[in-house]
């Protein structure tokens, strides 16, 4: 489990980032777990956590308990879900978890468990393991426990725990390299496609020949940035600056005002009208007149290009690709 986490190239995402620790659950001691608090987003699907392991295809199988540390559950006693996702697509999402020691009242629907549960699957072929822990905010919950001013909080999961986790290798685990060369070709071609129509919908705004600096922004999904950002914007850039090394700031930022940007960057979403309006001013700051961001959503990508002159930004293009077939 600890080899496992600690692997070189593995990525944390979302909104905190997993705790190494010894594991008591159901009064059982496991020497090796990864865990983390998560808390409700009335706003959106509840606050997430997540890493991501390189296991490009090397493996047969993923196996591991997921459940609640005894310690830990009382200092934040709402369910969460555990999921795991392949290659961007979900391959296992458990029920609603809490804590056996802590009752929490809820409404009718949806599965529910007080009782860890075990995690089997196939990843025969898959590059990129993501293991994600989200608070369960789509039913009401009602807290019957208190442990302080901090503990007990039916808002927050605390010790969201996977333990017992190992890759299976095998016969038959070998890469599939054609059909990954297939997809990232499909996934390139997607971005060209996309990028090529917002850079006519940009030409149809600014005079021929006009030049100005020009914001890419990482490509999210609804983690942080995508896996497959590393594939799609060098070829935005490609479109748009006629080589992927392109310059997608167009001038040099002071120093503050580059953490700033990097800031934005990390968490930007193109669904969110407040995170526009944040990207739209700093690209005010590099004196950028437009910035170009993109989202993956079931297997689709969704490109904008924005406009920073107004103060909340304005939406001028926007652009979708398949990166597989419909």
């Amino acid at each position: 489990m600890e080899s496992l986490f600690k692997a070189p190239g593995v990525r944390y995402d979302g909104n905190l980032v997993f705790s190494p620790r010894k594991a008591l659950v159901n009064g059982k001691r496991f020497e090796h777990g990864m865990s983390v608090d998560v808390k409700d987003d009335p706003m959106g699907p509840g606050e997430i956590c997540g890493m991501t392991i390189p296991v490009q295809g090397k493996f047969l199988r993923f196996q591991a308990t997921v459940g609640r540390d005894d310690d830990e559950a009382k200092l934040g006693t709402g369910y969460c879900y555990f999921e795991v996702y392949g290659d961007n697509k979900l391959l296992f999402r458990s029920d609603a978890i809490r804590s056996t020691l802590y009752p929490v009242l809820t409404e009718e629907g949806g599965a529910k468990r007080s009782r860890p549960q075990p995690v089997d699957l196939e990843i025969k072929g898959v590059r990129l393991l993501r293991l994600i822990v989200r608070y369960a905010n789509d039913f009401k919950q009602t807290g019957t426990f208190s442990a302080g001013p901090t503990g007990g909080h039916v808002k927050r999961a605390a010790g969201c725990i996977w333990y017992d986790a190992k890759l299976i290798s095998g016969t038959g685990a070998m890469l599939d390299t054609d059909r990954l060369k297939e997809r990232d070709e499909r996934i390139r071609t997607a971005a060209q496609l996309a990028a090529r129509s917002l850079k006519r919908q940009l030409q149809a705004l600014e005079k021929p020949g006009t030049k100005f600096p020009l914001i890419i922004l990482p490509i999210r999904d609804e983690f942080r940035v995508s896996p497959d950002d590393l594939l799609i914007r060098p070829q935005i850039a490609k479109v748009f600056f006629g080589s992927e090394d392109g310059k997608p700031l167009g001038v040099p930022l002071e120093p503050e005002k580059t953490a700033e940007l990097r800031e934005i960057l990390r968490n930007f979403s193109p669904k969110s009208l407040r995170e526009l309006a944040r990207a739209a001013e700093q690209g005010r700051y590099a004196n950028a007149p437009y910035l170009i961001g993109g989202y993956i959503e079931n297997e689709r990508l969704y490109l904008i290009l924005l406009d920073t002159r107004p103060d909340d930004g304005q939406v001028v293009g926007n652009a979708t690709g398949w990166l597989s077939p419909p």
